[in-house]
């Protein structure tokens, strides 16, 4: 179910390099929802999961973050919960939120809902600021049947952060469908 290095390469007009996230098929060790500083009760309800990042690599050998997905399997109600806790945050959110070592998230803002997207679904685009870089994360969450995919991407530029979500938010939810039409448990 995730996306591909090819996928994102395609949708980010840059070349990228897969790799899996430290933790990132930990369900005790690493958060899948932490938006807006809020707790979520949910996540002690994930049964399995994967994050990988996508990277850049420039001429110097420079890494860059450009993006990630994560997938996650909720025992039997979680992602309802985990919908409904993330809606509240999202809600409620402040307007700063500081996330240690001097980086801190701001101007948070909900995009409109994407008709060709699966019905529970949330996008938010907000700037991350670190050691006085900001930069501009685009995230769409996608939550059907027992299972979520998340969509994160990073850009200088919120439009394009945001450009680049948006298509790679519509290729992880055909293959969210797909995954649950194959269980038959799509919603």
């Amino acid at each position: 179910m995730l996306l591909t290095q090819a996928e994102v390469t395609s949708a980010s007009k840059q070349q990228v390099i897969i790799h899996l996230f430290t933790g990132g098929t930990s369900v005790t060790d690493q958060p899948t929802l932490d938006e807006c500083g809020a707790t979520y009760p949910s996540e002690s309800k994930r049964d399995a999961r994967i994050q990988v990042g996508y990277v850049t690599v420039d001429a110097t050998g420079q890494q860059t973050q450009s993006a990630s997905n994560e997938v996650v399997r909720y025992e039997l109600g979680g992602t309802d919960q985990a919908y409904r806790e993330l809606a509240t945050a999202i809600r409620t959110c402040p307007p700063r939120v500081p996330l240690g070592k001097g980086t801190v998230v701001s101007h948070l803002r909900v995009l409109p809902v994407d008709p060709q997207l699966v019905t529970r679904q949330r996008t938010v685009v907000a700037q991350i600021t670190s050691k006085g870089q900001p930069i501009w994360f685009a995230a769409t969450f996608l939550f059907d049947g027992d299972l979520f995919d998340g969509v994160y991407t990073y850009d200088a530029s919120k439009s394009v952060a945001i450009r680049v979500d948006r298509a790679l938010a519509r290729t992880a939810n055909q293959r969210l469908r797909a995954a649950l039409a194959s269980e038959g448990t799509a919603t």
